[in-house]
């Protein structure tokens, strides 16, 4: 049995994704593939544009075998967090050869990725110090690390392969590969050169391969809960140039009922939390510097919204990214004390039926428990800690997904898994 390992958001699924997966089926002619996608909130400190449930269906219809999901305070972590959330959860499976990851340079090998992973994994002396001497400087950390690797590999490293850390998708990509070295890890990495538009582009690509983000932007300029049947016709017509057209049937019938969900629907809430917070108390969020807790107190009187208030404090040493991800570990109630490198448990999502066999050798192997139901589960009660987050931030989301489209609230523990 041959197993590849996907991280992603999905948010939305596009065509570049449905790229990876037909060439992890068809070019590594992998038996089983394993999506770990974040639940409802996401990397760039917002909330998903539709929830978990649906992003998980839009993987099994793309052709994943099991979806599972990946610890929320890893999800809504930094690139560090993000990548070694589903590092661990996949490795834990005792399932998985390899792990494709999409990489913006295409003269960029796996040997890149690891020599940089082990540079960044070692720390040596001489990095540390250009790190802390950019960091000195006012640099955000991203910068003060990209400054400080160029610095200190040039020599096992070209200067060029020495920036791969200047994209995202590269960031990510290397920092699987440090999660995978510091686990010593089986897992095969397998990076795939991204194609189309940029990770960051906001305009559509007219070959098909537009990015995420301007996906998001297309379904924000739509017209909410729009009941014309023109309207919907010509958004699904828009958005199955850049989506498999099972995705676009799925946001449309979403965007058709007013469930698209946006950093604007959570204004009032993160304005509630935000009137809360005090010193100390606010410096134990996960992200929350001193300075920059102290920086968000200081402002809060000026909040008319999360978008406008995260652009508000947003200062040259903390990028706007960073505070969307400070703000949002508030709201939900993420500490740092929740944050772990291992993950505790395995929620399953989703997973086609034709994955049996894939299942039973997970149940045989896996070295943490596997949640194939909301509730009824035996946890450690540190598991159970983690676990209770993910559900507390679930019915957050669905709570005000509810009152947008005036639907009745479901709480996360009768969701039903996603079969196809």
């Amino acid at each position: 049995m041959k197993v590849c390992g996907i991280v992603a958001e999905y948010n939305p699924l596009h065509n570049g994704h449905l790229y990876q997966l037909k060439y992890v089926r068809e070019v590594l002619g992998t038996d089983f593939i394993i999506v770990c996608i974040s639940g409802d909130f996401v990397q760039r400190g917002e909330p998903a544009v539709v929830d978990k449930y649906i992003r998980a269906r839009m993987a099994l219809l793309a052709g994943a075998d099991l979806v599972v999901e990946m610890p929320v305070q890893n999800a809504c972590g930094s690139a560090e967090f993000f990548a070694s959330g589903g590092v661990s959860v996949l490795d834990s499976l005792g399932v998985v050869d390899y792990l494709c990851f999409g990489a913006e340079d295409e003269s960029a090998d796996l040997g890149h990725f690891m020599n940089i992973a082990s540079l960044l994994n070692e720390e040596s002396s001489s990095f540390r110090d250009e790190l802390k001497k950019a960091a000195a400087e006012g640099l955000t950390f991203a910068l003060a690390r990209e400054r400080a690797l160029k610095k200190s590999a040039l020599e096992v490293l070209d200067t060029e392969k020495a920036g791969l850390l200047s994209s995202p998708n590269n960031i990510l990509g290397v920092e699987y590969c440090k999660s995978l070295l510091k686990r010593k890890s089986s897992i095969v990495p397998v990076p795939l050169h991204r194609i189309g538009a940029g990770y960051h582009s906001e305009s559509l690509d007219q070959s098909g391969f537009s990015s995420a983000s301007a996906i998001r932007k297309l379904l924000y300029k739509a017209s909410p809960g729009a009941e014309s049947s023109e309207e919907i016709d010509g958004l699904f017509a828009e958005l199955c140039t850049h989506i498999p057209e099972q995705c676009a049937v799925l946001l449309c019938e979403r965007f058709g009922r007013n469930q698209l969900m946006f950093s604007e629907d959570f204004d009032q809430v993160l304005f509630c939390q935000l009137l809360k917070e005090d010193i100390p108390g606010i410096f134990e969020y996960q992200d929350v510097t001193e300075e920059l807790g102290r920086r968000i107190l200081k402002l809060r009187n000026e909040y008319r919204g999360f978008e406008q208030f995260a652009g508000l404090v947003k200062s040259r040493n903390y990028t706007l990214t960073r505070v969307r991800r400070a703000l949002l570990h508030i709201l939900l109630g993420i500490r740092n004390a929740d944050v772990h490198h291992d993950a505790a448990f395995c929620r399953v999502l989703g997973f086609r039926k034709g994955s049996a066999a894939l299942l039973s050798e997970i149940k045989q192997k896996s070295r943490i428990p596997l949640i194939t139901r909301p509730s009824g589960y035996a946890l450690s009660p540190e598991a159970e800690k983690q676990y209770m987050l993910h559900v507390q931030s679930s019915n957050i989301y669905e709570a005000l997904v509810s009152q947008k489209a005036k639907l009745p609230f479901v709480h996360e523990f009768s969701r039903q898994l996603v079969i196809v």
